[in-house]
């Protein structure tokens, strides 16, 4: 999910994430819509360090779309955290304690 935090990717974009599994915690840090490309199905973000959210929402104005996540066991462990932002859309997901 490198493209989050590339400089061309700006506010108001879209990251397309093709059908696979990725183990990584990703940081939306953006008001963007990360979306999978075939659903949830067939992509997963698995958390790489599972003390911490697989999906972790900083900015306003961001949507996820279509992943199965997979959290964390730690007790600070979400699928996906969101702390104090407006206008956060999730849709089409769907949450696994691994």
């Amino acid at each position: 999910m490198g493209a989050i935090d590339a400089a061309s990717t700006q506010n108001g974009h879209t990251v397309v994430a093709c059908p696979g599994i990725y183990r990584e915690n990703v940081v939306i840090n953006k008001s963007i819509t990360l979306g999978s490309k075939e659903g949830r199905d067939v992509t997963t973000i698995y958390a790489e360090d599972k003390t911490k959210p697989a999906i972790k929402i900083v900015s306003d104005n961001a949507r996820v779309h279509g992943f199965t996540v997979n959290n964390g066991w730690g007790p600070s462990s979400a699928g996906i955290l969101i702390i104090n932002y407006q206008g956060i859309t999730i849709s089409g997901c769907k949450f696994m304690q691994i």
